[in-house]
């Protein structure tokens, strides 16, 4: 199998193409659709009723999880391949995409190089063509309105129907004559004329202009300090230095740039950086009157709060506030608090100065960068309110003891175990669990409709504890049999039972004893001591020693030996000592 390669030049790629924006948007879709987590079964599988690794569980859940990652990647192809199209990821038409064949609007310049036409409604208005001549030129078949300017490199050719300005005809071609028809001519801009030009009551020679015999202000006489000057529009084309008060009545236009300043200095100006970048320099305080701000866009983002004197608002009306944000590679150092933080209405405070939090309401808190919630508070009622640790409490450090709950209903302790093998340290991590189950105890109360039990699990082999373990009573769980230790009393089942009495054990049933048995101290022979009931370990037999035996009623005997010492300081009498009614025999 061939080594998995690229198949094109990724640097290539023209960032301004529909084909690089398709591919970025679809790369970057998938790539997000599919950095997920897949579900992991491996500490804690589902498990059936019977205890056994609920396979069914675990595939519907794969299947869940692969579901999502097949929507997440459809979404996100439709979503890429239609934005690309539309523009942008809106359904807008700004950005490089597609114009729609139902209508749509676009940015950016439009190229038809090889021809092109424009219409309405089915009716072609504007085409590019060629005339018998191969001459390019552009057809408009019908009337052309022009809002803006319009300049003409070459000749402009009319027809003898001249020129009309809304819808008045004031210049065209008759008689041999260039004919002006128009009840006001206003002209701007240089006329020249040879001699003297006169138009109604106005002169114009080479000593100047003239209104009847009244001279118009010109450059020999329009810089005098006793004359005043009115007019309606001035063109400056050099330096204007005004050395009295400047009262402008309408808006100030200074496209160019600007100085605003006082005593001689600018304290308000305009000015360019080395890149061609403009910008706005103030090089004072900015004074507000009360009632005033800083507006962006028409609303307010700096201002005093209405109603309230002593409080400075900083909004973003429709848009985020963002502190300690960088500018280009230089980042914010650090934000200092120098007071407390409050509550929307500064009836308690947040955060302190100090590094003090007060979160009275709600407080919940995550790890890593968009991590999950890891620590929240709830409430439900005055009673049910608290802390929901959604995942581990480690104790120490971070790879210390913890507490969490695997499920809804138990509560899981985690701890490492150091120990050595084969001569290497190793540490795993054992859990045990605390739980509710329903009780199986042949002691519970039959009368309750459910009863639990709370049980302790550990993945341990054992359960020590170093201290002596005290309760009121203990039993066995089991079904079938009904062992319970309370106090004076061991409990077997009905009726048979230890039980310590006044002056010894109280034994209720039977006795089945599988050695001997005997009593603290013993010895055999004449001169021992104690007594004992001894299971012979070379022949099987049962030998059992008392100094003393009374029977009651019938004794058995298959085999009788009678061994007699007898010591005497003065007289022995010898005498029958045993005699018998009845022999019977015993087969």
């Amino acid at each position: 199998m061939a080594e998995a390669t690229l198949i094109f030049d990724e640097n290539s790629l023209d960032k301004k193409t529909s084909l690089y924006e398709l591919y970025s948007r679809l790369f970057e879709g998938m790539r997000t659709a599919n950095t997920v987590d897949a579900p992991d079964f491996t500490d804690n599988p589902p498990l059936t009723p019977a205890g056994e690794i609920d396979i069914d569980a675990i595939d519907k859940k794969m299947a869940e999880y692969s579901s999502i990652l097949i929507k997440n990647s459809a979404y996100m192809m439709a979503n890429s391949i239609v934005s690309t199209l539309n523009g942008n990821g809106n359904g807008g038409s700004a950005g490089v995409g597609f114009l729609s064949r139902s209508g749509d609007t676009m940015e950016g310049r439009l190229g038809a190089l090889h021809g092109f036409q424009a219409g309405y409604e089915g009716t072609l208005i504007l085409e590019t063509t060629i005339n018998a001549e191969k001459k390019k030129l552009a057809k408009v078949s019908g009337s052309l309105i022009v809002d803006g300017d319009a300049t003409l490199s070459g000749t402009l050719n009319l027809s003898n129907k001249g020129i009309s300005i809304s819808n008045v005809n004031v210049l065209f071609y008759a008689d041999n004559k260039l004919n002006i028809a128009s009840g006001c001519i206003a002209m701007k801009g240089n006329i020249s004329v040879d001699g003297i030009f006169e138009l109604g009551q106005i002169t114009i020679n080479k000593d100047g202009l003239f209104f009847n015999d009244k001279e118009f202000y010109h450059g020999y006489n329009s810089n005098k300090k006793d004359v005043d000057w009115n007019m309606r529009n001035g063109h400056v084309y050099g330096t204007l230095q005004v050395d009295g008060q400047t009262t402008l009545n309408d808006t100030l236009s200074a496209i160019n740039g600007f100085k605003l300043g006082a005593i001689n200095k600018p304290l308000f100006y305009s000015d360019k950086k080395e890149g061609g970048e403009v910008f706005l320099q103030l090089a004072t305080d900015l004074s507000l009157w009360s009632g005033y701000g800083i507006q962006f866009d028409g609303r307010y983002i700096i201002k005093v709060r209405g109603g309230l004197d002593n409080t400075v608002s900083f909004s973003a009306p429709g848009m985020t506030i963002n502190l300690g944000d960088s500018d280009n590679d230089m980042q914010t150092k650090k934000i200092a608090l120098q007071t407390g933080i409050y509550n929307y209405n500064s009836s308690y405070q947040i955060i302190s100065q100090y590094g003090d939090g007060n979160f009275p309401n709600s407080f919940s808190a995550g790890c890593g960068n968009s991590g999950p919630t890891v620590i929240q508070t709830y409430y439900k009622t005055g009673e049910d309110a608290g802390v929901v640790f959604a995942k581990k409490i480690r104790l120490g450090k971070n790879n210390g003891p913890s507490l969490n709950a695997s499920d809804i209903k138990t509560l899981v302790f985690e701890a490492p175990y150091i120990h050595v093998t084969n001569d290497i340290q190793q540490t795993d991590y054992i859990q045990s669990s605390i739980l509710y189950k329903q009780t199986n105890s042949l002691f519970r109360d039959q009368s309750l409709p459910w009863s639990a039990s709370l049980n302790f699990e550990t993945d341990a082999e054992f359960f020590v504890f170093n201290k002596p373990i005290e309760a009121t009573k203990f039993s066995i769980l089991s079904e079938k049999y009904k062992t319970q230790l309370i106090e004076n009393a061991l409990f077997f089942g009905d009726g048979i039972f230890f039980e310590g009495i006044v002056d010894g054990i109280l034994h209720s049933g039977n006795a089945y004893f599988v050695d001997s048995l005997s009593s603290r101290r013993f010895a055999s022979g004449f001169a021992g001591y104690g007594w004992s009931i001894a299971k012979d370990k070379t022949y099987g037999n049962i030998a059992a020693t008392f100094d003393e035996l009374t029977i009651r009623k019938k004794m058995r005997v298959y085999e009788l030996e009678v061994q007699k010492m007898s010591v005497t300081n003065g007289s022995l009498w010898v005498s029958d000592s045993c005699s018998g009614d009845l022999v019977e025999e015993i087969v």
